[in-house]
């Protein structure tokens, strides 16, 4: 009679162990460690969490593009720029529209471009800017979902993801960039990003924007919190160090003095749909007075306090 021999999968358990332990660091790398932004290439590249040209507008149906009649408005950062906001906004098109490659569709949740399925700022903002400047609003957005700084400014960061690609795509249907908008920050608070490496890395990401549209305005907003009311003051002190550098970098809304939860954070860290209409019509005022189009010297959602617990 042959030896009986143990199956290997007893006989060797550290292989499990071991195969185990280098799944760990193969998902920490893909999704929270160093690699993290070439995960968001990838995604970006397959079209994975973005809206579908199909599926874009109220009927589907691509629009004329109101080109050089309309204001371009670029927006940049993380979740709370794309389409986390807990429902879609109701706020009609009317003349405003969302770029898809060389294609225009009536503006609507979810915004094409950024991760999510949900809702968004961008409706809202268009409308009441619409009204102020009285031209339509045409909305790039790529604002990708969990992006800390780095994923912006480096080398592996989102523009070679397809950013730069869609910013000439919109060019080529007569839609220059007018206006940048910056929402982001609370990735870094989580990852504890210093003032210093904050502010480095925010102005590589004006460089490189800089690179594709030419010198223009900016709206970059005070934006940190994270779950349980915290909020970083090296981040929004490196905000504020990029604003105040700069004459064409604008003071944007101060997002951490929404900081309730449920009423302004439907999950702790995403807006509400009331605070994200109110955020968006704040950021409409703000553009319509640095585009002087407005002959406004106030400061708009200046009224609340800030009032969370530093982290």
């Amino acid at each position: 009679m042959g030896r009986y021999r143990r199956p290997a999968t007893i006989r060797r358990p550290w292989l499990i162990a071991l195969s185990g332990l280098a799944a760990a660091g193969l998902l920490w790398l893909l999704f929270t460690g160093p690699l993290q932004p070439v995960v968001v290439y990838l995604r970006l590249t397959a079209g994975i969490d973005s809206y579908r040209a199909g599926r874009a507008g109220p009927q589907g149906m691509a629009v004329p593009c109101p080109g050089a009649a309309a204001l371009t408005v670029l927006v940049i950062g993380q979740s709370n720029a794309a389409n986390h906001v807990d429902r879609p906004s109701t706020a009609p098109p009317g003349r405003n529209v969302m770029l898809v490659r060389e294609d225009c569709y009536p503006l609507a949740d979810p915004v094409a471009g950024a991760t999510g399925r949900q809702g968004s700022l961008w409706p809202v903002f268009a409308e009441d800017l619409a009204r102020r400047i009285e031209r339509p609003i045409a909305i790039l957005d790529g604002a990708v979902g969990s992006t800390a700084i780095e994923s912006w400014s480096s080398r592996w960061g989102i523009a070679p993801a397809g950013l730069d690609r869609r910013i000439r795509e919109a060019d080529r249907a007569g839609h220059e960039i007018g206006l940048v908008i910056w929402i982001q920050g609370e990735s870094d608070n989580t990852r504890g990003t210093s003032q210093t490496a904050y502010a480095e890395g925010l102005n590589r990401v004006v460089a490189r924007i800089d690179a594709l549209t030419g010198e223009t305005p900016w709206l970059v907003t005070t934006t940190s919190l994270t779950r349980g009311g915290k909020f970083s003051p090296a981040v929004r002190a490196a905000q504020q160090q990029v604003i105040m550098a700069s004459p064409r970098i604008f003071p944007g809304t101060d997002t951490d003095l929404f900081d309730r939860t449920p009423e302004d954070r439907h999950d702790g860290i995403h807006f509400s749909r009331a605070a994200a209409d109110a955020i968006a019509r704040d950021l409409a005022e703000r553009a319509a007075d640095i585009l002087g189009e407005a002959g406004r010297s106030s400061t708009p959602g200046s009224a609340r306090q800030l009032t969370p617990t530093a982290g």
